[in-house]
């Protein structure tokens, strides 16, 4: 049986881990790589850091992590498109 691993990029990982509400999967990555909590990321129309995608999302307890663990920078200025495709 074989299998085969794909290249993920960093916006498609951490927006896939925000969207999805993976907690564990968010904090692990950002922990590896700090410098992504504030980054500016762009997801269709969208320009968001990992806070705004979170709040946008409802990941309360992502929320809470990010906030606490990862000092984000609750100022970080983004653009939020509210008719998102549903991919």
């Amino acid at each position: 049986m074989s299998f085969h691993l794909t290249a993920v990029d960093n916006e498609e990982l951490i927006h896939e881990a925000v969207r999805q509400g993976h907690h564990l999967s968010l904090e692990i990555y950002l922990t590896q790589n700090p410098q992504c909590a504030n980054k500016t990321f762009t997801y269709h129309q969208c320009q968001w850091t990992p806070l705004l995608a979170a709040c946008f999302y409802k990941h309360v307890s992502m929320l809470r992590m990010l906030l606490k663990r990862f000092s984000v920078d609750v100022e970080a200025t983004g653009t939020i498109v509210f008719d998102l495709p549903s991919n």
